[in-house]
């Protein structure tokens, strides 16, 4: 499975790059925002963890600890486009329903992100057995969480999606003196 994993990160890092292939004004800081996850996904997959522990200023130790570094700085990323970014709403702009609903999905993967991150504080204190891979699924529970916030900020499925800009955004793209429908 950590091939799995090392390929979904992989693939996260492109997404991330695809994310503002076309950057709108107004999001340059999600734009860079975007940039660094990208990295810090793609570093995570290429720096793998010691198998044992590494001495210091060695290169096992380096890789190791770009690992660590990258892994904290994506997670922390992740977090923060779910818990600040997804939730922003356009200044004296009424919140819908439907943006209520989604702030709640995205303020509970951000806080699901965060809660994976302190577990694994934890895990290393308190050293579970190495057969439970406490880490690994530690991590997949925070992607897993990211994935799902992303997927409602896309509105793919149309999962909690605005319906009045939806109709009136179909409307718009029919061109002129076309039945609506």
């Amino acid at each position: 499975m950590g091939n799995v994993f090392v390929g979904a990160l992989c693939a996260l890092g492109v997404f991330f790059l695809s994310y503002q292939h076309r950057p709108l004004p107004g999001y340059e800081l999600d734009n860079r925002l975007s940039y660094g996850a990208s990295a810090a996904a793609i570093g995570v997959a290429l720096f793998p963890t010691a198998e044992h522990e590494a001495k210091p200023w060695t290169g096992e130790w380096l890789v190791s600890t770009t690992h660590l570094v990258c892994a904290c700085a994506l997670v922390l990323l992740l977090a923060y486009f779910s818990l600040k970014l997804f939730t922003k709403t356009d200044k004296g702009k009424r919140i819908s329903d439907a943006k209520r609903k989604r702030n709640v999905v995205f303020k509970a993967c951000g806080w699901t992100i965060v809660a994976s991150i302190v577990l694994v504080v934890v895990s290393n204190i308190v050293d579970p057995p190495d057969s439970w891979h406490s880490l690994f699924w530690l991590e997949i529970v925070g992607v897993i969480a990211f994935g799902i916030s992303w997927l409602v900020k896309s509105g793919i499925f149309g999962l909690l999606v605005d319906r009045a800009s939806t109709a009136s955004s179909a409307v718009a793209a029919e061109p002129a003196g076309a039945p609506p429908g």
